[in-house]
């Protein structure tokens, strides 16, 4: 009989969390904002990314809506060199979101 005490211990497994990457939400924003006319309203946004990532109408949870703003937000800080791919109508802190000129 094996004791207890002889056997290695094993690592427990942390299950893995899904990261999308900064680049892949800003362009589901990018590809909302062009479903919806260039410009919207960012629940509408949102709206549009839950039945893109489903298929169907879904409800925005708060989990999507955290990561999708927090992407919004990263990306309106970057270094003026690197191009815009959205912005804020009325500045970073606009809840109406539009597809950058340029």
């Amino acid at each position: 009989m094996v004791d207890g005490r002889s056997l290695p211990r094993l690592k427990k497994r942390v299950p893995r969390k899904l990261v999308i990457s900064l680049d892949v939400q800003v362009a589901e924003i990018v590809a909302a904002l062009t479903k919806l006319g260039g410009e919207a309203h960012r629940t509408m946004v949102l709206h549009q990314i839950a039945i893109a990532r489903h298929g169907v109408p879904a409800r925005v949870t708060p989990k999507l809506e955290r990561e999708v703003i927090a992407a919004f937000e990263a990306h309106c800080r970057l270094p003026p060199d690197v191009p815009a791919r959205v912005r804020g109508s009325f500045g970073v802190t606009s809840h109406r979101w539009v597809l950058a000129r340029g």
